[in-house]
């Protein structure tokens, strides 16, 4: 389970990362592109959403 946690914990903090990365990058785009970039950044909070829970049902 180790393995597991540290795994998820990992995925989790990339999928913060991004989540940083596409809001910075909105900053310097298009508005269009903003819409897009604000699209892709609540697919990546929904992965966190999903992660930290396969993490607590462990």
């Amino acid at each position: 389970i180790k393995d597991v946690i540290a795994a998820l914990d990992f995925a989790i903090g990339r999928e913060l990362d991004s989540v940083l990365y596409y809001s910075e990058m909105k900053k310097y785009v298009t508005p269009s592109a903003q819409d897009l970039l604000e699209q892709v950044i609540e697919e990546e909070r929904k992965h966190v959403v999903i992660l930290t829970n396969i993490k607590k049902a462990l």
